[in-house]
């Protein structure tokens, strides 16, 4: 991963970045065409973009857009060809104009400060609502939170350093840079990444809104890892005999992305209680293929126990690059 440091520094400081807005979208089929426009220095850009209505649809129907776990919107694997292509283009052509590294990520932060500022409840009706990086781009429009996640997606796609800085009602970005860099920065594992606010036009690296100096912040490295949940379950007692019953067990799991889960399986084990050394009457484990993220599928299990005993259903979900999560069910006792 990289870093900037004297070289952007100067940039910043001699240029403060004042962005101007332009952004139309037009549908052609099954096509947004949509081109964005805005001023960084003294250079005017522009960027078009093809993006097919049906991964739009995608995100906007089939994705969960309430949980603040960030990295499933800034790392989503489908709408990352969207944000290689922006990179592209900035590179290209800021390669034309003879701009520096540090020249290409001022210009990412231009890019998104060019665009309106909107919360959520007047722009989609809901109190809360995260969108994801395509339809950021699509929409051409969004709160603190939506342009963060823009942001951070394409800064990351260009491989530097960052952290998301979560504050009291607020979401920001910080970048890594050097120690000779001046401007308010967060330590974090020996290294200095400074503030990006990216509410509104105008501000420079390091250069933070007064209501958050000294205030504490959460700081969140931006990594790839699948978020997996067990949605659901289900058990349900279908045979038995004068010593044993056996239950069916169905759990609903989905992979809600930034990248598909590997060596992913499925636990469920009917025990005495939920005690860590609580005996086991029954368990069985289910090994998945790869889970794509958006992925998600149903398992069924059967568990046998004996008779006269009272039971908890223990289910696990885990896998080689994410956290185990478990669900239990009621106690029950099996008469």
């Amino acid at each position: 991963m990289r870093k900037f440091g004297k070289n952007l520094l100067f940039l910043f400081a001699a240029m403060t970045i004042f962005p101007a807005f332009g952004y139309t979208v037009t549908e052609k089929g099954e096509v947004f065409h949509v081109e964005h426009a805005w001023q960084c220095g003294k250079k005017q850009w522009t960027c078009n973009l093809e993006v097919e209505k049906r991964i739009y649809r995608y995100y906007k129907q089939e994705r969960e857009h309430t949980s603040d776990d960030y990295m499933r919107y800034i790392l989503s694997d489908a709408g990352r060809p969207y944000i290689a292509d922006i990179v592209a283009k900035m590179r290209n052509g800021g390669r034309r104009a003879g701009y520096s590294d540090s020249d290409n990520v001022r210009n990412v932060v231009a890019f998104v400060q060019s665009m309106r500022y909107v919360s959520d409840l007047v722009s989609t009706g809901k109190k809360e609502y995260v969108r994801f990086p395509l339809e950021m781009l699509v929409d051409g429009k969004g709160d603190c939170e939506d342009r963060v996640v823009l942001m951070a997606a394409i800064l990351h796609e260009m491989n530097y350093e960052l952290l998301l800085v979560s504050l009291p009602d607020h979401l920001a970005l910080a970048i890594r840079g050097d120690e000779n860099m001046d401007g308010r920065y967060y330590e974090y594992q020996g290294k200095r990444f400074y503030y990006l606010e990216t509410t509104d036009k105008g501000w420079d690296i390091g250069v933070m809104p007064d209501r958050f100096v000294n205030v504490k912040a959460e700081l969140i490295p931006i990594e790839k890892r699948p978020v997996v949940y067990l949605r659901s379950y289900e058990v349900k007692s279908i045979d038995h005999n004068s010593q044993t019953m056996t239950f069916k067990i169905v759990c609903r799991v989905e992979n809600t992305g930034p990248t598909a889960s590997t060596g992913m399986y499925l636990y469920a084990a009917a025990r005495a209680s939920k005690q860590e050394n609580a005996s086991v009457f029954s368990e069985k484990m289910f090994d998945f293929d790869d889970f794509a993220e958006g992925q998600r599928g149903d398992v069924t299990l059967y568990l046998t126990v004996p008779r006269h005993r009272r039971v908890v259903f223990a289910m696990t979900v885990g896998g080689d690059n994410f956290e185990p999560k478990t669900l239990y069910s009621r106690v029950l006792n099996v008469d």
